[in-house]
């Protein structure tokens, strides 16, 4: 593992040998002691399969919840009411298994996923492309969008190496050797993944439509800094669960940035339309992260082991 790690892949009668540069191999964190599975999708895309040496860690035992406690009142309902009665939903469907298997097997290709490493991992990444971003567009500076192009190759390869094989075990061992704990931390990563890879696209291509125009207006990077600071408050509770009532508050933080946004995109120029259209997307993945935090409220919290200690926000 000094230059590359090789593996041959199987496909019919012919083997394909492959080579996994340096790069890749320390980006996975992968060890010697690790075995590598490439699999050859029907895309032409191979997806790398990490088998690391420790076992899975259960979550608790399952726990049964007898029907839904959210009541409402005779009011109308608001946006965040409603998102909240869809999280209370899907904590009890996740937590209504009459048993769980007591024997869990060494399906390791998920541990990386239980754990919470990854998603610190992921939401720093996210942050360090927001914080690069905004100096660019401050300064105009084009190491700082390679640096965000740079970002966005690493976490391409988080997500394209990983997702589709951890979906498939997912819905292969839903009932057989995952408790609802753990059934939630897999399915909050998997979309954790998701949306974290379309933010860094999203600001990947507003450094890139930035740096076509040559130009970039004073709206554009205080837009942008109201989004990085409302992404660090609310990434912290992506990590460790927070209460209803901060996630309720950054909900209307959310709501309250994107109003101003809409108001304040009438003064640019036609020119800026893309950049627009990315900021919006931004928006609205910032608010699935909002449901992410509902969701993290049910899950069974876990040992969290990182480099980076991202810190429960405190209200």
């Amino acid at each position: 593992m000094r230059i590359a790690t090789r593996h041959v892949v199987s496909v019919g009668k012919r083997s394909l040998a492959i080579i996994i540069p340096k790069k890749w191999v320390s980006l996975l964190k992968i060890k010697k002691s690790d075995n590598v599975i490439l699999r050859l999708n029907r895309d032409g895309s191979i997806t790398i399969h990490i088998l690391h040496r420790e076992p899975i860690k259960r979550g608790d035992p399952c726990k049964n919840i007898n029907g839904l406690q959210t009541n409402f009142s005779s009011k109308p309902i608001g946006d965040f009411d409603r998102l909240l009665f869809k999280e209370d939903l899907v904590s009890s469907i996740l937590n209504s298994s009459n048993e769980c298997d007591g024997e869990v097997s060494n399906n390791v290709a998920i541990t990386s996923y239980i754990d919470n490493t990854h998603r610190s991992y992921v939401l720093d990444l996210v942050e360090e492309a927001f914080e690069k971003l905004y100096r660019y567009l401050l300064y105009l500076d084009n190491k700082d969008a390679e640096e965000i192009h740079e970002i966005e190759y690493r976490m391409d390869l988080i997500y394209y190496s990983s997702i589709r094989e951890v979906a498939d075990e997912l819905i292969r061992d839903l009932f057989n050797e995952l408790d609802s704990g753990e059934i939630t931390n897999l399915m909050i990563n998997i979309i954790l993944t998701k949306i974290s890879e379309d933010l860094i696209d999203s600001i990947d291509r507003i450094s890139w439509r930035i740096n076509e125009m040559k130009i970039s207006s004073n709206e554009i990077p205080s837009i942008i800094k109201e989004i990085l600071d409302l992404f660090s408050e609310v990434s912290g509770c992506v990590v460790y669960p927070c209460g209803e009532r901060d996630i309720k508050e950054y909900f209307n933080s959310l709501s309250g940035i994107r109003s101003g946004f809409r108001s304040r995109i009438n003064s640019l120029p036609q020119i800026y339309s893309l950049v627009i259209a990315e900021i919006e997307n931004i928006l609205n993945n910032i608010e699935s992260l909002v449901e992410i935090s509902l969701m993290n409220r049910f899950r069974v919290s876990g040992k969290r082991i990182g480099s980076r200690e991202r810190s429960r926000p405190s209200r």
